[in-house]
């Protein structure tokens, strides 16, 4: 199978090696580079893991596949047999307009065939993943948004970028319009973690799960886990009220302020997703909230609630 470990962002349009692959795709397109994140899903569901769609987008990370991951199907087959189903599946993504990564996987009772999908919006150059303080990176073939490990946003037009810290940054590629092309983390200067900062759905009710896995998130940047304070969760709840009636809600620093929050830092986040875990994987990616994550807190407020189907989840935090 194709390397599910890549160090630079890229892709690479070939025929597959597997001789067996080649029959199945006929004159279909195929990527060794999007290959590769099928390669490390099928070695996850090879040892039983059932991967979710922050998962599925990590994979994307550690292939260093540079577009988003849109969809995932798998198939078994007694040994060499090709997958029909897969097949039909992979012809209309093709039709579609997009990207193609096929593999197959062998376990002691056949072959274990996954595909994935991925839409391309623009031609983006190589990026590295891990480049290092004063590198020079190339961004070319759109307009990028960069994210420090602070959480500063810094507009870039297209030309190059040079880290001037160590940590994790985020990328995010979007066209002329400012439709989102892709959002990539780059780690400037030290590996990239080869667990995701959410790892699995999260059982319980909402608020309970999702303060599970905000713990679980801290964790994975070796940070201490603030106090949940009643306080700062009742000006979770007011903003709450304002998210599920679909209204932007008062700026949190003047609400905790007025909750007597002061000459302390403060902050707030949001999200809405089908899922708990969703949510907070959610955050992560957001060029807005995900330095809440790493913010110095001594406390955290939080309300859950549902708008339709959709999970709400609001957040706020003081020094």
């Amino acid at each position: 199978m194709p390397a599910p470990l890549g160090q630079i962002y890229t892709r690479a349009a070939q025929e597959p090696a597997d001789p067996v692959v080649r029959r199945a795709l006929r004159e279909l397109p195929w990527d060794e580079v999007l290959s590769g994140v099928a390669a490390g899903l099928a070695l996850d569901l090879l040892q039983g893991d059932d991967p979710g769609a922050f998962q599925i987008r990590w994979r994307g990370v550690l292939a260093a596949w540079p577009y988003p991951v849109l969809g995932m199907r798998t198939e078994r087959t007694d040994y060499d047999d090709l997958p029909d189903r897969l097949i039909e599946e992979a012809k209309g993504q093709a039709s579609a307009g997009m990207d193609l990564g096929l593999v197959r996987g062998r376990s002691g009772e056949g072959d274990l065939w996954v595909l994935v999908w991925s839409r391309r919006l623009a031609e983006l150059g190589p990026i590295p993943r891990e480049p290092s303080v004063g590198q020079r990176v190339e961004l070319v073939g759109a307009d990028f948004l960069l994210v420090d490990p602070e959480g500063n946003r810094w507009d870039l037009p297209e030309g190059a970028w040079v880290p001037n810290q160590p940590g994790e940054w985020l990328l995010e590629a979007h066209t002329e319009a400012g439709k989102q092309i892709t959002r990539l983390p780059i780690f400037v200067g030290e590996p990239t973690p080869l667990l995701p900062p959410v790892q699995k759905q999260a059982t319980g009710e909402p608020e309970e799960a999702a303060w599970t896995l905000f713990s679980s998130v801290r964790t994975w940047y070796q940070l201490s886990l603030p106090e949940r304070d009643p306080g700062l969760d009742a000006v979770a709840r007011v903003r709450l009220r304002s998210l599920l009636a679909g209204e932007k809600p008062a700026a949190a620093q003047g609400m905790l302020r007025s909750a007597g929050y002061m000459d302390v830092p403060v902050g707030s986040a949001d999200c809405t997703a089908t899922t708990v875990a969703d949510c907070l994987d959610q955050l992560w990616w957001s060029t807005e909230f995900r330095s809440f994550y790493q913010g110095d807190w001594a406390a955290v407020g939080l309300a859950a609630g549902l708008r339709g189907d959709r999970l709400v989840l609001s957040w706020v935090a003081a020094g």
